[in-house]
């Protein structure tokens, strides 16, 4: 993640995203998010992240530099069993894709008005 010239690392685990800066010789947590899935995948793009899970389907998220934190944006309230996933972004909206349990592609988009 690199966010206003800073460099982080995003380290997934369990339910947990933490955003982590290296300094003085180690990595020190700046952020994190609790998610109320076992992240299977994280995507990227620019500020933004992508999780998906097996039983949970999408939550997208923004990286907010101001006050290191991750702010859920949106999510899928009608959960699909999501196998991959990935971030599409076109102008100013975002779409994502997802391959779920029935070989199907489903395609959502964030466009805040």
């Amino acid at each position: 993640l690199k966010s206003e010239g800073k460099s982080r690392l995003v380290v997934g685990a369990g339910a947990d995203i933490n955003v982590e800066q290296w300094g003085n010789g180690k990595l020190t947590q700046v952020g994190f998010f609790r998610a109320t899935m076992h992240v299977q995948e994280v995507s990227l793009f620019k500020n933004f992240f992508l999780l998906c899970d097996a039983y949970d389907s999408l939550h997208f998220l923004v990286w907010r530099e101001s006050d290191k934190s991750l702010t859920l944006l949106a999510k899928d309230y009608e959960p699909v069993n999501v196998y991959a996933a990935g971030i599409i972004g076109r102008g100013g909206t975002m779409s994502f894709v997802c391959h779920d349990d029935r070989q199907n592609a489903q395609f959502f988009q964030y466009a805040p008005s």
